[in-house]
């Protein structure tokens, strides 16, 4: 996905450090990890690895828009 695309999910993800239950992301990165497709996104948690290990890999549907 482009840089700056909007990407809407089916549900809420926690965010942790007061930012709370949000559902629209934008693109910062488009970069893949090892052993992911081209539909895997990644939501980046700051410094808080242990919230992000905690919520761990869920399936989602999503949209976006440009």
């Amino acid at each position: 996905m482009p840089f700056g695309t909007y990407v809407y999910l089916d549900r809420n993800v926690w965010l942790p450090d007061g930012v709370g239950y949000v559902s629209e992301f934008r693109v910062d990165d488009t970069g893949r990890g090892p052993n992911k497709s081209n539909y895997w996104l990644d939501v980046y948690y700051h410094h808080d690895t242990t919230s992000a290990i905690n919520y761990g890999n869920i399936v989602l549907t999503y949209n976006q828009m440009i």
